[in-house]
């Protein structure tokens, strides 16, 4: 006779903002290193689309907490660059070709510091000699 397989309930957990998921993609994405679960559907997008190219420019709109950034970075690799933009700010990341911004995307404002961003990238890509 077979025996059912239980099934695993994680934990939920309430808090100041609300409710939050705490599932198995929570529990992998905190082990893989991401900030959020959010991250492996980026992956699963890239994995059937390859929509994302090394070495180019992604720009991220709502970019908080950052987890897609995080894996930005490990398509685009170090000579991409990728600009986050969100109402709120992002930790830090140490790897040099990510950029966040605080902005609002209604905004005239942070319309012209996405403009200032490209122009730097592009001027840097004139100037560089690889």
């Amino acid at each position: 006779m077979l025996k059912k397989k239980k099934k695993i309930v994680a934990p939920r957990v309430a808090n100041k903002a609300g409710y939050q998921v705490q599932d198995i993609w929570f529990h992998r994405a905190k082990a893989a290193g991401y900030r959020a679960r959010s991250a492996f559907k980026l992956l699963q997008i890239q994995e059937k689309t390859s929509l994302i190219r090394p070495d180019t420019l992604a720009l991220d709109l709502g970019c908080a907490p950052g987890s897609w950034l995080q894996v930005l970075s490990q398509i685009v690799g170090e000579h991409g660059r990728i600009l986050g933009v969100d109402l709120q700010s992002v930790d830090k990341f140490s790897q040099k070709h990510i950029t966040t911004l605080v902005g609002d995307m209604m905004a005239a404002d942070t319309h012209e510091k996405i403009r200032d961003y490209l122009s730097e990238i592009q001027t840097e890509k004139m100037t560089n000699d690889e």
